[in-house]
């Protein structure tokens, strides 16, 4: 016998389908963004030349992702005279956050709960 408080998990009928491959474009744009940022920090850690075209072409793409970031941490220099850039780290947490709280969001869109 089931509990009458019990709740289920129900597609609405004709939504999960498109909310799903919009969801799948939008993980597209994240990953892209996280390897890019993966690839900055990276260029940062190894103290790539800023006048190497790859690193000024890596800087153009990630920039207006990565200004709301800049400056608030200062950046760690490690053993070896390698440079951890914080705020790219905490770009790629917030990022991940928000790209979380999207796909909560279209989850909450495409299933309602109802009691059972």
């Amino acid at each position: 016998m089931a509990d009458v408080t019990e709740r289920t998990v129900v597609p609405i009928p004709g939504r999960p389908r498109g909310l799903a491959r919009l969801s799948q474009c939008i993980d597209y744009v994240f990953w892209l963004l996280y390897t890019l940022l993966l690839i900055r920090l990276l260029l940062v850690f190894f103290d790539a030349s800023s006048w190497a075209g790859f690193v000024r072409f890596i800087r153009v793409l990630t920039d207006p992702f990565y200004a709301p970031f800049r400056g608030i941490v200062p950046s760690q220099t490690v053993d070896g005279g390698f440079t951890l850039a914080m705020p790219i780290l905490i770009a790629m947490v917030v990022y991940g956050l928000l790209h979380l709280a999207i796909h909560k969001l279209l989850r909450v869109v495409a299933y309602r709960r109802t009691a059972v």
